[in-house]
């Protein structure tokens, strides 16, 4: 049996292998001012509920900046617990 190293996001939990094919991934490895961290999306064909012989098509998709202030005070609330962490 082999071992695989993962690390989880700290906002959403998101695992993601420490390396993959070669290759380092990692959760720093994007600018945050693009990512679009909400998303509307639909699901078409397959059973409903599963996209097994379907798709999901994003209808609308978000940034930071496009969240209202409630949300994104929210985000800022958990980063501030990270900096702190890493005091």
């Amino acid at each position: 049996m082999s071992e695989m190293e993962y690390q989880a996001c700290i906002f959403c939990g998101w695992c993601r292998p420490t390396s993959y094919g070669g290759r380092e991934v990692s959760f720093d490895k994007v600018d945050p001012s693009q990512v679009k961290v909400w998303q509307l999306r639909e699901l078409t064909g397959g059973i409903a509920g599963q996209p097994r012989g379907g798709h999901i098509r994003t209808i609308e998709s978000k940034t930071i900046r496009e969240l209202p202030q409630e949300e994104k005070e929210k985000i800022r609330q958990q980063a501030q617990k990270i900096i702190d962490l890493c005091k």
